[in-house]
């Protein structure tokens, strides 16, 4: 039988408490050279879309 709330509810959302002291949404802080290499494959994935483009209009 329940008493009434004897015991603490546990907290909805399932999100864990930050125990690594990072920040509050639990992300690492961006690395600058993981950005850089993000950018970069961007950057070619982007122009050999536009080359493919590109070569399909002009056959």
């Amino acid at each position: 039988p329940r008493t009434g709330g004897s015991r603490p509810r546990p907290s909805r959302g399932g999100s864990r408490p930050n125990t690594r002291g990072g920040t509050p949404t639990g992300r690492r802080p961006a690395n600058p050279r993981l950005l850089r290499q993000r950018l970069i494959v961007f950057v070619i994935v982007t122009l050999l879309v536009a080359l493919g483009i590109w070569l399909a209009q002009q056959f």
